[in-house]
């Protein structure tokens, strides 16, 4: 028995140390380990922290650039807007400038064509007669056959040819001085709505006066009785 407790004992004190040892080595391990843990615990924590400072920066500087987009549309939609009412109002100006034109243009093609038909009427009473004056001392239009007046003084807003001259190519017209007639004034004729042809004064009596045509349409011819329209310059 001795010799057992002998032997035994110190079997089981080596067992003992080195169970101890053992335990010591992993408790040893273990609190390694929990203090690569908690570091790697706080490391975790102070990322998460500059991350979440990072986002928090992020979504600032995201809002207002986000605000400062929406800023430059509201500009470029008020730009857009206004680029479109200055283009509405320079087509309607453009449109406007156009039609004026054309009413130029008209306007001055038909006072050129007047200005040729009183140059040819200056050269006819220039070689009536040697002297330059109409021979027997009557008008140019003396051989014209004048319908037979008859006095009024109201003037009319709107005459009629009363009498043609197709020989010589005149118009009487029952407007005259009374109706304001001049020698720069503008007659129109008219079949319906349509304006046919626009005439030059030749001679004007009080309530008569003949005309020259000038640009009837093609295919319109001038008839008695068709209304004219006394344009006063």
């Amino acid at each position: 028995m001795k010799t057992i407790a002998k032997f035994f004992f110190p079997f089981l004190t080596v067992v003992f140390l080195t169970g101890s040892l053992v335990f010591f080595n992993q408790t040893r391990g273990l609190q390694k380990a929990n203090k690569t843990l908690e570091e790697e615990s706080i490391g975790l924590k102070e990322s998460l922290a500059k991350l979440s400072e990072e986002k928090a920066e992020l979504e600032r500087t995201a809002g207002e650039k986000i605000s400062l987009l929406e800023g430059e549309k509201e500009k470029l939609r008020s730009s857009s807007e206004t680029l479109r009412k200055e283009n509405e109002s320079l087509k309607f100006n453009l449109g406007k400038t156009q039609e004026h034109l054309k009413l130029v243009n008209e306007e001055k093609t038909y006072l050129e064509e007047i200005l040729i038909t009183k140059s040819k009427e200056i050269e006819l009473l220039k070689g009536a007669a040697p002297d330059g004056s109409p021979q027997g001392g009557t008008s140019f239009t003396a051989s014209l056959s004048f319908p037979e007046e008859t006095p009024r003084t109201l003037p009319k807003k709107q005459g009629k040819v009363a009498a043609l001259d197709e020989d010589r190519g005149f118009i009487i017209v029952d407007l005259g001085k009374v109706d304001g007639v001049k020698e720069d004034s503008v007659l129109s004729v008219l079949q319906g709505d349509e304006t046919i042809a626009r005439l030059a004064v030749v001679e004007i009596r009080d309530v008569l006066s003949a005309w020259k045509p000038n640009d009837v349409k093609p295919g319109k011819k001038i008839a008695v009785n068709d209304p004219v329209l006394l344009k006063k310059q």
